[in-house]
């Protein structure tokens, strides 16, 4: 049964931004609802095999994001430890050079906007690039009036205020067309995180450029969830990393429990193209 609830965030400018929740009565919905130790219980992805080598040579960058808003009515643990353990198996099993963090305090609308566009200002550089999120996500009435279906923009909700889906896509694509873009958002609400062509449809697999790939944790007006205080989909992609995983295998990827599922999104994705390279 889903419900929702009103927060109200302060600015720095003295105002009062406004928005709403929405989580499910499932205790370990990522919406807000509390962890439970029962549910640790529940099953994880399976364990990956042995390690697949990360192709040589590609000169990779990863930004981690993670917030568990600590102090806050909408406190959320485990946060920062997914961006942690994400950019762990990044660095370990997939050849990441270069992994910057954000986290907590740290990751203010602000910090995160700026570190994106500094991502795709020098993505030229790189062969691929990693954008992971961990944290709360959240709707809010569309900044553009008829650009969304529903009226809602999906946001992702930083230490200081939201980040707007109309941002997100405007920041990705700027990325340079030789280099790879993966995006990998473990929040609620997630499914058009970046207003991206949706996985399967002819936008998505137009070539031209190298593949920009948006993966959301939970479909629109859904909940993403923790278990034993870990992002289902950040354990996910951890654990899978070393022995990787197509895009078409996680594209509508049930997690557990089954109303979370996976959403894949983008541009000039190839059939059967891994995750990272």
């Amino acid at each position: 049964m889903a419900c929702t609830r009103l927060v109200v965030i302060a600015r720095p400018d003295g105002g009062r931004l406004r928005v709403q929740l929405a989580h499910t009565d499932t205790p370990a919905a990522k919406g807000g609802a509390a962890i439970r130790a029962e549910h640790a219980k529940q099953a994880r992805p399976a364990r990956p095999g042995p390690a697949r080598a990360p192709r040589g040579g590609a000169r990779k960058l990863a930004l981690c994001i993670g917030t568990s808003y600590a102090g806050t009515p909408h406190e959320l643990p485990g946060c920062d430890d997914d961006a942690h353990r994400v950019a762990h198996a990044l660095r370990h099993h997939r050849g990441y050079g270069e992994v910057r963090k954000l986290l907590n305090a740290r990751a203010t609308k602000g910090a995160v906007k700026a570190a994106m566009r500094a991502a795709m200002a020098h993505s030229a550089r790189y062969d691929e690039i990693c954008i992971f999120f961990s944290g709360h996500g959240l709707q809010v009435d569309e900044r553009v009036r008829g650009s969304e279906a529903d009226g809602k923009d999906e946001s992702i909700l930083c230490a200081d205020g939201i980040v707007r889906d109309d941002d997100i896509r405007a920041i990705v694509t700027l990325c340079a067309p030789t280099c790879r873009l993966v995006c990998i958002f473990d929040c609620c609400t997630s499914g058009s995180i970046a207003d991206a062509p949706t996985y399967g449809t002819p936008e998505f697999r137009r070539g031209g450029r190298a593949s920009i790939i948006v993966v959301g944790a939970a479909r629109d007006g859904t909940s993403a969830a923790q278990v034993g205080g870990e992002g289902l989909l950040a354990s996910y992609v951890a654990r899978t990393m070393g022995q990787g995983v197509s895009v078409d295998a996680i594209a509508g990827k049930r997690l557990p429990p089954s109303w979370q599922t996976t959403v894949v999104s983008g541009w000039a994705c190839a059939p059967g193209e891994e995750l990272f390279l």
